[in-house]
């Protein structure tokens, strides 16, 4: 830095290596997996809040309805071409879309949590 009188300094230059989204210092989203006070510092999510993040929730919602919906046309495309599906079938249909939103929640949140054991376990 500069002492002279009407000499502007450059602002300090951010550290690029750093990851907020890794959980260190720096501007952290609020809705990211993990999240960070301070240097080095991290803060764990139980599995609920991490199953519940707006990231997750959305994963699982674009692939439940993509992936539901190949299924449904798979199991039910004859039922529902011919105007004949029943309250059962219909049953069946939501529990379709329920699989795949479930497997995708369970298969993020366990991706994620192996991430935070591996990287911030201490050694």
């Amino acid at each position: 830095m500069s002492s002279r009188p009407g000499v502007k300094t450059a602002a300090p230059v951010q550290d690029l290596t750093t990851r907020p989204d890794r959980g260190v210092a720096g501007d952290v989203d609020p809705n990211a997996p993990f999240a960070a006070s301070g240097p080095r510092e991290v803060v764990k999510q139980s599995w609920l809040q991490l199953a519940a993040s707006p990231s997750i929730v959305r994963r699982s919602l674009i692939l439940c309805v993509i992936v539901g919906s190949v299924l449904t046309i798979i199991n039910h495309g004859d039922l529902l071409m011919a105007g004949q599906m029943t309250g059962r079938q219909w049953f069946k249909v939501g529990l379709t879309y329920c699989v795949p939103y479930i497997v995708s929640t369970l298969s993020s949140v366990g991706a994620l949590r192996a991430a935070q054991n591996a990287n911030f376990s201490p050694k």
